[in-house]
């Protein structure tokens, strides 16, 4: 194709135009334009290319498109008008010819079919969270995996919705919830392409539980003893106030008593462990895959309570008045700190389980229930300063000043730390499977 110009200099021919990257799906959401082309009489080569090469050439040409808009260089399609089988049409003409514009057909890459990609479809129970990915197939044979944080904008996460179960999916992270009355096995997914409700996909996910679950009994710490009081000072020559004690902290609570229920059954192709742990009168099911699941479950004994510090005793000072023979004064005594509390036990466990269940029970569960630290004693208060004085005919030595503390109150003494509280015990009961199955349903 050869275009007449105004200007010999400016002639233009053999205009050929195509898409650098066109089959393929750009994260950035626009296409590369190159634009073979010759000038002037002598028939140059000429070449423009996104806005890298050429872009002075660009403005040379006027570019029309169907389905998208021209850029500096670049094509950036508009994918929801797109037909089936991505035909874009490019109209061209120089801005210095008569010619007619010359037509050029692209074809890009467009949507054919949708998939599930689970990020982590394996260890997952109850209470799991599921990244879910999607998975496009293109008319090309091309497969793009796309994360609903890094998505591109020929395939924006934006016109798909998302369903597990019936119900709507935000973001793209689905928590597992369970069934009320029975044991949950699967999740299943429906991708539906907003733009094209045709285009959509089921996927079915099983759930395996091969999950480590735990709950925990803890008995309550025993309260912290109050501090002591501290000691009035004097300043009229009497002795300083004495210091109280400070007060025993209390005990722990003891661990709760836990009566556990198991069995194994299958779901489906995996071999599973049920538990029914009951305490008081809270009841709680749990279920692991024998596999590689675990249940943890604890039932501790209380911390005893720290004791109380002593109080400090109280500092005596003379009074200025001048003393014609020796005078002294005591500084009050201090509180002795109060003692730590003691440990609580920890819980008693009672498991009910049959001979065929026992092996893969004892492999699944894991129990904690030791006792309660014990409480810290409370630190003694500090002593009471006193004072003493001489005539002032009589000069103070340094034995004087040596003794002088001995004019201080009495030590008190720290407290006794708690002692740790004994562990629970674990009885296990094997019964029959018949009486096992009426317990779990009590």
């Amino acid at each position: 194709l050869k275009l007449n110009a105004i200007e010999p200099r400016k002639v233009i021919g053999n205009i050929q135009l195509r898409i650098t990257d066109a089959d393929m799906l750009q994260e950035n959401g626009y296409n590369t334009l190159h634009l073979d082309f010759t000038k002037g009489i002598r028939e140059k080569n000429k070449t423009a290319e996104g806005s890298y090469k050429g872009f002075r050439f660009w403005k040379n040409f006027d570019i029309k498109v169907s389905n998208g808009r021209i850029e500096n260089g670049f094509f950036i399609p508009d994918y929801s008008t797109l037909n089936d089988s991505g035909k874009v049409e490019f109209i061209i003409s120089s801005k210095n010819s008569y010619q007619k514009p010359k037509r050029e057909i692209v074809f890009i890459p467009v949507l054919k079919n949708v998939g599930i990609k689970i990020k982590n479809a394996e260890n997952i129970g109850i209470g799991s969270l599921v990244n879910v990915q999607l998975n496009a197939l293109f008319n090309n044979h091309k497969n793009y995996i796309i994360d609903p944080h890094h998505s591109i904008t020929g395939l924006s996460i934006n016109n798909y919705t998302l369903y597990a179960d019936n119900v709507k999916v935000n973001d793209y992270i689905y928590k597992i919830l369970p069934e009320k009355n029975e044991i949950k096995k699967f999740v299943d997914f429906k991708l539906v392409n907003n733009l094209n409700p045709n285009i959509y996909t089921n996927y079915r996910m099983a759930i395996d539980y091969n999950v480590h679950s735990s709950i925990a009994f803890k008995g309550t710490t025993g309260q912290y003893g109050q501090c002591g009081l501290n000691g009035n000072s004097s300043y009229t020559g009497s002795d300083g106030g004495n210091g109280t004690d400070g007060r025993n902290g209390e005990n722990g609570e003891n661990g709760k008593s836990v009566i556990v229920i198991a069995k194994i059954f299958y779901l489906d192709s995996f071999l599973i462990a049920a538990f029914t742990i009951k305490e008081s009168e809270k009841k709680y099911k749990i279920i692991a895959n024998t596999k590689n699941g675990s249940v943890s479950i604890a039932s501790t004994g209380g911390n005893g309570g720290k004791g109380g510090y002593g109080g400090n005793g109280g500092n005596a000072t003379l009074p200025n008045s001048s003393c014609c023979t020796s005078c002294y004064v005591t500084g009050g005594g201090a509180g002795d700190g109060g003692n730590g509390g003691h440990g609580g036990n920890g819980g008693h466990f009672y498991i009910y389980t049959d001979s065929v269940s026992l092996p893969y029970i004892q492999k699944v569960l894991k129990i904690s229930n030791h006792g309660g630290e014990g409480g810290a004693g409370g630190n003694k208060g500090n002593r009471g300063w006193g004072d003493e004085r001489k005539p002032k005919d009589e000069k103070v030595t340094f034995l004087d000043v040596l003794l002088s503390s001995n004019n201080k109150g009495s030590r008190g003494a720290d407290g006794s730390n708690g002692l740790k509280g004994k562990d629970g015990k674990i009885e296990w009961k094997i019964i029959d499977s018949k009486s096992l199955n009426l317990l779990q349903k009590q």
